[in-house]
């Protein structure tokens, strides 16, 4: 730490700099012998965290030194590896644009696997913010500071990813959900104003037991899963009642093994399920509709405005309105057949009450 002109500045400092570069250089010499990519795939790590650690300090001079000293390391490991070849066959063979959001044609690669070695200075320096007061993640009226913290720290996943998360709004594209924990608050929050009882985190390590509490170890009567992961789908399995209903709504993030003889036979439950339209098959049906391969009409059961979605619930809830396959162009179109009225089965709770769903994407 340093005055510059009456301002303290923090820079790594000259030991620290002096045993990044002797180990950058030693793990180099240690790989002679080695391909390309077993170097990058051991000295990928040691950079990306020494320069998160120095990334909220005043690095950028020293970022840029450090890569200078490990692009010379690098060219002299790629001269020894090839003896008889040509300084410029040398270059050809290992350096180039290999990251795609980098304009930079002297990156260190593996034109083989397609990995490349990372620079210091890729890293953005990124000054610390204090977290305000003693606010708590577990807090949930500080839902929407921390989604806004979150929001503002994308920087801190490095170039594509940050680009993309910001590109998509944080969003999953095919399934409209969030891609950061923080955002959840708000859908939670949104599934209590539709009179749901609980709405809980299901990667919180309490959802059982706060679902214990309300039913008084009775378990839930009927449990909506939207959050399309194996746990959320695990934890609500274990917690519904006997003879209770499970609702799973949307796409998994992988696949779930469950004991079925214990969590659904034993328990009498009824297990439903509702897939949301993906955004990518939507996009291909539009695109079917523009060129006339898809006849509109025999898509559209009733139309309605924005405004009057409480109607457009109701009549799908009552059956007048559903689902039916489309006519291909060309071919005469026949009456939809009638879509049946809702069944002692039927997984939608009452119309007051639709299925949570994430708010950019339509259940099914």
């Amino acid at each position: 730490m340093r005055r510059y002109r009456g301002k303290l500045l923090i820079k790594p400092s000259p030991a620290a700099v002096k045993r990044i570069r002797g180990r950058l250089a030693a793990e180099v010499v240690s790989l002679r012998g080695a391909n390309a990519e077993a170097v990058i795939r051991r000295l990928n790590p040691v950079i990306r965290g020494w320069a998160a650690y120095y990334r909220i300090a005043v690095s950028k001079e020293v970022f840029a030194t450090l890569d200078h000293h490990l692009w010379r390391d690098t060219y002299r490991w790629a001269l020894r590896a090839h003896p008889n070849k040509t300084r410029h066959w040398v270059v050809d063979r290992y350096f180039g644009a290999f990251n795609p959001s980098r304009h930079d044609r002297w990156v260190f690669g593996d034109r083989d696997s397609g990995i490349y070695l990372r620079r210091f200075v890729w890293t953005k320096i990124v000054r610390h913010r204090m977290v305000m007061g003693a606010a708590s993640p577990d807090d949930p009226a500080l839902d929407q500071y921390w989604a806004r913290r979150r929001r503002t720290s994308f920087s801190l996943l490095g170039g594509l990813i940050a680009s993309l998360l910001l590109r998509q709004q944080g969003r999953c594209p095919a399934c409209g959900t969030f891609l950061l924990h923080a955002e959840h608050g708000a859908r939670r929050e949104f599934a209590l104003t539709q009179g749901v009882t609980l709405a809980l985190d299901p990667s919180s390590l309490d959802a059982a037991e706060a679902v214990a509490e309300v039913t008084s170890d009775r378990g839930a009567d009927v449990i909506v899963e939207s959050s399309g992961s194996s746990a959320g789908r695990l934890t609500g399995l274990e917690t519904a009642a006997i003879d209770g209903r499970m609702v799973l709504v949307g796409f998994a993030d992988s696949a779930t093994t469950i004991d079925v003889q214990r969590l659904i036979i034993q328990k009498q439950l009824n297990v439903h399920g509702s897939w949301m339209f993906p955004l990518p098959a939507l996009q291909k049906m539009l695109d079917d509709v523009a060129r006339r391969r898809i006849s509109i009409e025999s898509l559209i059961t009733g139309k309605y405005s924005i405004s009057d979605g409480g109607a457009a619930w109701r009549d799908f809830d009552g059956g007048s309105l559903g689902p039916h396959p489309p006519a291909p162009a060309g071919t005469p179109e026949s009456t939809p057949p009638p879509t049946p009225g809702p069944t002692t089965d039927d997984p939608t709770p009452a119309s007051s009450n639709p299925l949570l769903a994430c708010p950019q994407t339509t259940p099914m």
